[in-house]
């Protein structure tokens, strides 16, 4: 491949005079050249033909070197850089490059070097260009190559395959443009018409500067006329100055006479001047910290401006919780009022049933006794009646017998199988009473263990109502407890956030301030001290390395303009405490060619050699007006050490002819013992680096106070949230608690009303016992009375019939038997009633009053009466809180 800048055949003279052309190629990385890969012999001056079987890498070493030389590969997208990068097996290449090392004998590159390499450089996220191994810009290298005739405009100095047939195919037309491309009249055209262009242009500015012209010519007439005049009133003038010259010497020679009296006023006027400028330097002085509270409240008001924002946001989300929480606060008062009303109406609901219940006990009591006595009386007349109406029928039997029997034998042995039944019966009806008796008595007794338990377990529902009262007490002072330690949480919080944000803000006040200080700086001084302020900090040397001296002053607002006027750069030298970590910060900085900077080894600064400072009125040693920690008092004493600050620039010049020392005034100018003066005026505004150093330094003064504040916050923190899980599951143990009671409350209710059910079931069982017992002793008596007439009957020797006295005995029970009038039939009618009335009182009792108290006790043992209070109490505290939260944020 032959290069021809200058679009001109190869000759066999000019090939003798070595003309530019591709000497060797080196690639590296690029598309199938994996490894780095150059020519074995450089190439020659002539011709070079390239040749290789199909897929042996012709057409990338041809690439190769487009991508250096031609334009073709300018913009580079990152696909389209990790797409020339090699991709094959192995280790993946992340780097490619393409060094064409051109013939530079003739020159034509102006660089003084008989051969110029160019090496493009890729990766996936660079492209790199290096000129003779230095690095250098694309347009630097594209300039060159211009210029040694490798022109854009005209980019056939590299013929591609195909280019060749491609001219033989071309019209005449396209042929010819061709080679105005490449001979560049092409070029020609488009710059003559430019020049046209140019040429309109400057005959636009000729007409406008004929114009210009006539109106100086103008302006200058009218300058003549007032030179005229000015030459008059120089004359004028000259005429007036010698007069004024007579006049002067005249004052001059009586001022003289004033000149004494002046001097004594001066000398007077001095003394005041001094003490004028002692109060301008404390009002200065004033000012300066006037200055600084300004700033301070500045800041403090842009805080607040800043933090305004996020407080209307939370106020707004405060109260619209509010809003909410009080809504809420008033659905549960309104809630809390209705299930008191409930509460209320249902408690005396139930107090009204349990006294009608009692009372209708009472009253059952007192009419059970009634009927027992009417039933008594009632059952002593049936008794006596039945007995009465037996020993009749025995009679009438004995009357009747006679004619039944024709022997006594006969008749006593039909009595004897009857008074042999008789007992029979009397024997069973015996059987029955004892069973009777017995069952009555296990009745008496399971009713009496019915009234016991129920009476028992009342006593208990009771306890478990007074306990759940209890629990429900103690969930309220857990919830007011649960509040004030939300209330508290909340506080710490919002204290920890207080904090946080303050650290942030003190944080960006400090990058502010650091920002605003290195921008007085020179590039490579700011850049080479953070670089090692970085250093330090990585291999953890902030020990050693102590920062910049300015990092290290305090100076009143006074003397900041001569301090940072008198140090200069000086200020930023870097303090370390040992010479050994010096030399490596330098050397870093050196090696990694990261600016300038200055490292003062304090272990290697001299003690401070004492300088005899002037004791003078308005003299005062720069060393006594900076404050800094005692390490770093050598470093201040070297460069201020032969320095004073003077009140005034003759005080300035005094001092340093008669003491030899360095003087500076409050504003900056300066005059060194060599008696050099520098100054002038100054802007004060420039002397901010000790402010804004300052600024850093209590910006991370307060960042340290506020994170020093965190660790008792978090623990705070984490206490009061341990108090708030407690009381969390001390509340829901009292919760669980409670449901257990109100379950047991449940199981209680219901066991009273199983043992109520009970007793009235084992009342009404008594009541047929008893009935039963009655008809079994009755009929044990009339078995009794049968049996003993029955006996008497067959004692007797006769069958004649009844007697006299048993007749008369007949006809008395026989009246006895059939009166209705009679006393069985008064008691009988009083037991009915007794007994109706207690049926009905029963039935009352046992079918409505109790169903109705049990209905009552079931309906509060199962609605918690404590649950609307405490939802209640927790919203109206809820909103207690928020309302303070608003409060807070209003």
């Amino acid at each position: 491949c032959s290069i021809h800048p200058s679009s001109q055949p190869c000759s066999p003279a000019r090939l003798r005079h070595s003309i530019m052309h591709i000497k060797q190629v080196i690639i590296r990385g690029f598309k199938t050249y994996k490894e780095q890969t150059s020519l074995d012999e450089d190439f020659s001056p002539g011709t070079n033909v390239v040749v290789g079987f199909n897929g042996s890498g012709k057409s990338n070493f041809f690439q190769a070197i487009l991508f250096v030389l031609s334009d073709q590969y300018s913009s580079l997208r990152a696909e389209t850089r990790k797409s020339l990068l090699h991709e094959g097996a192995g280790q993946a290449v992340l780097t490619a490059y393409v060094e064409v090392v051109l013939d530079n004998s003739d020159r034509r590159i102006p660089v003084d070097s008989d051969q110029v390499a160019i090496r493009r450089l890729i990766g996936v996220k660079k492209d790199d260009w290096l000129l003779d191994g230095r690095h250098s810009t694309k347009a630097e290298i594209f300039g060159l190559l211009e210029g040694a005739g490798f022109a854009k405009t005209s980019p056939y100095y590299i013929v591609q395959q195909g280019k060749v047939s491609e001219l033989t195919l071309m019209s005449d037309l396209q042929r010819l443009g061709l080679l105005k491309d490449i001979s560049g009249a092409g070029i020609y055209d488009e710059r003559r018409a430019e020049a046209a262009k140019i040429m309109e242009d400057t005959s636009t500015r000729r007409t406008r500067t004929k114009t210009l012209i006539e109106d100086i010519r103008e302006k200058l007439k009218s300058l003549e006329d007032e030179q005229r005049e000015l030459r008059e009133c120089e004359n004028m003038e000259a005429k007036k100055r010698t007069l004024e010259y007579v006049l002067a010497d005249r004052e001059w020679r009586s001022a003289q006479d004033r000149v004494e009296e002046l001097h004594t006023r001066r000398v007077e006027a001095s003394a005041k001047l001094v003490e004028l400028q002692n109060q301008v330097g404390a009002v200065r002085k004033q000012a300066g910290d006037a200055d600084a509270d300004l700033k301070r409240q500045e800041d403090e008001r842009r805080r607040a401006a800043d933090g305004l924002a996020g407080l209307e946001t939370a106020r707004d989300r405060t109260f619209e919780a509010l809003s909410n929480a009080r809504l809420e606060a008033d659905t549960e008062s309104r809630r809390q009022r209705e299930s008191e009303d409930t509460s209320t109406t249902r408690l005396g609901e139930i107090g009204r049933a349990r006294a009608e219940v009692q009372a209708a006990t009472d009253e059952l009591a007192l009419l059970r006794s009634k009927a027992a006595v009417a039933e008594a009386r009632f059952r002593e007349v049936d008794q006596r009646r039945q007995v009465a109406g037996a020993m009749r029928e025995q009679l009438v039997a004995k009357q009747g017998r006679k004619q039944q029997y024709n022997t006594i034998e006969e008749r006593n042995k039909a009595l004897d199988e009857e008074i042999k039944r008789g007992a029979a019966r009397l024997e069973e009806g015996t059987k029955k009473m004892a069973l009777c008796a017995e069952k009555l008595a296990k009745s008496e007794e399971r009713g009496a263990a019915a009234a016991a338990g129920a009476q028992a377990k009342r006593q208990q529902l009771e306890q478990v109502e007074r306990r759940l009262g209890e629990l429900g007490r103690e969930m309220r002072t857990l919830g007011e407890g649960l509040d004030q330690s939300s209330e508290q949480h909340r506080l710490l919080h919002q204290n920890r956030s207080r904090f946080m944000k303050e650290a942030e803000l003190s944080r960006q006040e400090a990058h502010a301030s650091q920002g605003k200080l290195e921008s007085t700086l020179p590039r490579a001084s700011r850049q080479a001290i953070s670089a090692v302020s970085r250093w330090a900090e990585e291999r953890g040397l902030q020990d050693r390395i102590r920062g910049t001296l300015l990092s290290h002053l305090e100076v009143t607002a006074t003397f900041r303009a001569a301090v940072e006027s008198f140090a200069g750069m000086s200020l930023f030298n870097i303090l370390a405490l040992d010479d050994e970590v010096a030399s490596e910060a330098v050397k870093y900085v050196r090696t990694k060619r990261l600016g300038a900077v200055v490292v003062t080894p304090l272990n290697q600064l001299r003690q401070p050699s004492h300088v005899k400072y002037p004791q003078m009125e308005g003299v005062k040693p720069l060393v006594e007006v900076i404050k800094c920690p005692e390490w770093a008092q050598p470093a201040v004493h070297q460069i201020f050490g032969r320095g004073v600050v003077c009140r005034n620039m003759e005080l300035c010049e005094q001092v340093a002819r008669s003491h030899g020392v360095d003087a500076i005034t409050l504003d900056g100018d300066r005059v060194s013992r060599r008696g050099v003066v520098t100054g002038g005026y100054q802007d004060p505004g420039r002397f901010v680096r000790i402010p804004l150093a300052e600024a850093v330094r209590a910006a991370h003064m307060k960042v340290r106070e506020a994170e020093s504040q965190l660790p008792a916050l978090e623990a705070q923190i984490s206490q009061a949230a341990e108090r708030l899980d407690a009381l969390h599951a001390e509340r829901r143990t009292h919760q669980e608690a409670r449901d257990g009671v109100r379950s047991g409350m449940q199981g209680l209710t219901e066991e009273v009303q199983s043992l109520e059910e009970s007793g009235s079931k084992n009342s009404r069982s008594l009541t047929e016992l008893s009935e039963w017992k009655h008809r079994m002793e009755v009929l044990i008596l009339e078995c009794e009375a049968s049996v003993q007439a029955k006996k008497a009957e067959r004692a007797s020797k006769s069958l004649k019939g009844l007697t006299p006295q048993e007749e008369e005995q007949l006809g008395q029970l026989t009246a006895e038997v059939n009166d209705p009038s009679s006393a069985r039939e008064a008691a009988k009618t009083a037991s009915s009633k007794f007994q109706a009335e207690l049926g009905e009182r029963e039935a009352k009792l046992e079918n409505f009053l109790r169903k109705r108290l049990h209905a009552l006790e079931m309906e509060a043992a199962g609605v918690s009466q404590e649950e609307a209070p405490e939802r209640a109490e927790e919203a109206a505290l809820a909103s207690a809180r928020l309302e303070r939260e608003h409060r807070e944020a209003a």
